[in-house]
């Protein structure tokens, strides 16, 4: 796509944005148009499965009027839960927008190599998400996987920082990449198994908004971190830390009891 730089007075990076946000757009307004709003018009499901699912929706439906999610205090272990994916988002988001440039310092190859070599562990982040996702079910365990997850994104940073050959920094993004999105599947399963319904999705939208603060600062330090050194050695250590810290609260928690956090409603 930067090869079209200067096609009709347009600069290269201005299509790599415009033409990689059109499918994003145009899957948004599919799913707008065609996702059912209701378990019961959906199609993909069989009769006793949109029963079922109805009931299950009915069953949890307050009777009374319910309390605001924030009403009870908020645990501690929610907490622990948004400050690892801030962690989980700050070093994913630091390397893997950097991924490119640091490929590109690392050899001598063309701006569409760069491309194709970038995109190798992106297809060992599918095989993860998708292998974690089903020994995490497999095994009913879903604190663990993080833990370990997580540290394969240490132990790959940790190599980047100690290297500058181009197919080791390729093996290291690859495994970063499978932890990376091998994490995804079993941390999202955690907020159910301790929050229900409104503190559910108050707890979750706590997480997520914790974690999207981690998406603009980790781009942002690993940039500020290159600026002050030679390259991109000293930004991996220091994602390594983060992403350490992310490692020992997972332990935390897997170490820690079930518990209700808040009430229901």
């Amino acid at each position: 796509i930067l090869g079209f730089d200067g096609w009709h007075g347009v600069a290269g990076w201005r299509w790599l944005v415009v033409l990689e946000a059109l499918p994003a757009v145009v899957l948004g307004a599919l799913t707008w148009k065609t996702l059912p709003e209701r378990p019961a018009d959906a199609r993909w499901l069989s009769q006793e499965e949109r029963a079922e699912l109805e009931a299950a929706i009915a069953a949890g439906a307050p009777s009374e009027q319910p309390r605001h999610p924030l009403s009870t205090a908020l645990p501690a272990t929610l907490w622990v839960m948004a400050a690892i994916w801030l962690g989980v988002a700050l070093v994913g988001y630091g390397w893997n927008l950097w991924l490119p440039q640091v490929l590109a310092q690392r050899s001598s190859q063309s701006v569409l190599a760069i491309g194709w070599l970038s995109a190798i562990p992106q297809f060992a982040g599918v095989a993860g998400a998708l292998w974690f996702s089903a020994q995490s079910d497999r095994l009913g365990e879903r604190r663990l996987p993080v833990a370990l997850t997580a540290g394969m994104v240490v132990m790959g940073l940790l190599i980047l920082a100690n290297t500058s050959s181009l197919p080791l920094s390729i093996a290291a993004f690859a495994l970063m990449a499978a932890g990376q999105c091998g994490l995804w599947g079993p941390f999202w399963t955690l907020p159910s198994e301790y929050l229900r319904g409104a503190a559910l999705a108050t707890g979750v939208a706590i997480i997520n908004s914790v974690g999207n603060i981690g998406g603009f600062l980790g781009p942002y330090l690993m940039g500020v971190l290159r600026d002050r050194s030679t390259g991109f050695e000293s930004g991996f250590l220091v994602l390594a830390g983060i992403q350490l810290l992310a490692v020992v609260l997972a332990f935390a928690l897997w170490r820690s009891h079930k518990e209700s956090l808040v009430a229901s409603r």
